[in-house]
């Protein structure tokens, strides 16, 4: 007999913890997400209690104003799964339906986060003074987001638009913000945007964005000398300037009336540290 096998024979245990340990390795699950991501919901095991919804362990907020109603759970739409959290909103002026998907985020340090949104076939763009936010990065009740996604007015094809917004561009509605990119969005499929960002109101150099769009990087006219966020409002305004953001999406709009009813689904949502981190 050789050593080999007088050893194993000896030792009758050790095949045995070789044989489960080496089943463990292959057959164990793949972890949900990578070592830097914070959260992630696919509202397969999500429910709504008032105004917080809770998957996967996490709870977050849900915001409604004027005809807007909090987000529901959907089957109506699903990109993985059967379920979505669906955003609408009735014929009515300036309104809200979104959930806030991380808040109280720090600022002055890269960040990332991606969502994938279903427009219907029947979603009208904003028409004249209409305006339409679908994702924000917000930090201030007094003005606009520092980045925004909306929907191009009069666009169709629709056309989406990422705006950027800081000291120099003011944070009034009233003030254009810097346009960093417009594409089309397409209608009736699901389109992933991922964003990758660093909120810094006051040096240059120091802040950053990157938008993927379906997997692809998508250029856009960012500059590194550019700043954002704010680090000063009016005296007239009655809200502080936060040290933080929250990470929103869902439905924004206001600007007239709006005669049709609007609504947007939303699935795979994620928040980490680096694009990687909430790539699907």
């Amino acid at each position: 007999m050789s050593r080999t096998a007088a050893r194993r024979r000896r030792n009758p245990l050790l095949a045995l913890l070789v044989l489960v340990t080496g089943w463990a390795l292959v057959a164990a699950p793949t972890p949900l997400a990578h070592a830097g991501m914070h959260w992630t919901y696919d509202l397969e095991y999500a429910s709504i209690s008032g105004n917080e919804l809770t998957d996967n362990g996490q709870t977050y907020r849900l915001e409604k104003l004027n005809a807007g109603g909090y987000p529901t759970i959907s089957t109506e739409q699903a990109r993985n799964g059967v379920h979505s959290l669906k955003a609408s909103i009735p014929p009515s002026g300036y309104a809200r339906s979104e959930v806030i998907n991380a808040l109280n985020v720090g600022m002055r340090t890269i960040d990332a986060y991606s969502f994938n949104v279903f427009v219907p076939s029947g979603h009208q763009p904003p028409r004249g003074a209409q305006w339409q936010i679908i994702s924000q990065i917000w930090q201030t009740g007094c003005g606009s987001p520092p980045i925004a996604i909306d929907l191009q007015p009069n666009s169709d094809p629709l056309v989406y638009r990422v705006l950027l917004r800081n000291d120099t561009t003011g944070y009034r509605p009233t003030q254009a913000p810097k346009t960093l990119v417009k594409g089309n969005l397409p209608r009736n499929r699901w389109v992933q945007f991922a964003i990758e960002y660093n909120i810094h109101p006051t040096e240059t150099g120091q802040a950053d964005f990157k938008l993927y769009v379906d997997g692809q990087v998508v250029p856009t006219s960012f500059d590194h000398g550019d700043t954002i966020g704010y680090s000063r409002v009016e005296a007239d305004c009655v809200y502080p300037v936060n040290d933080v953001v929250r990470i929103k999406n869902g439905l924004y709009r206001g600007g007239a009336q709006w005669e049709q009813t609007q609504t947007l689904y939303f699935d795979d949502m994620r928040f980490g540290d680096r694009i990687a981190d909430v790539m699907i």
